[in-house]
């Protein structure tokens, strides 16, 4: 909430600016944490744990690593937009 009042009395292109800087971070430790659950299902499946076990671990994992590209992905979106703002300014 305090972010979005902040963010509403900043120009559009800082506004772009500040959501690429939080939005892409999070996509990339997301898929950290989905190669590292990854990594622990591997260990898992190859202690010869129950297949629950290690298939559960690995589904979370996947699901963490496809939320983390999407994540990333739409915080590229906004550095996008700030360079083509960047453009806009330099034409003028």
């Amino acid at each position: 909430m305090v972010l979005n009042l902040w963010l509403m009395q900043t120009s559009k292109k800082q506004q772009l600016f500040w959501k690429w800087m939080l939005i892409c971070p999070a996509g990339l430790i997301c898929i950290g944490f989905g190669l590292s659950l990854f990594g622990e299902a591997v260990m898992l499946k190859y202690t010869q744990a129950g297949f629950w076990t290690w298939f559960s671990w690995g589904t979370a994992s996947l699901v963490c690593i496809n939320a983390g590209v999407s994540i990333f992905g739409h915080g590229l979106k906004y550095r996008i937009f700030y360079d083509l703002e960047n453009q806009k300014e330099k034409r003028i």
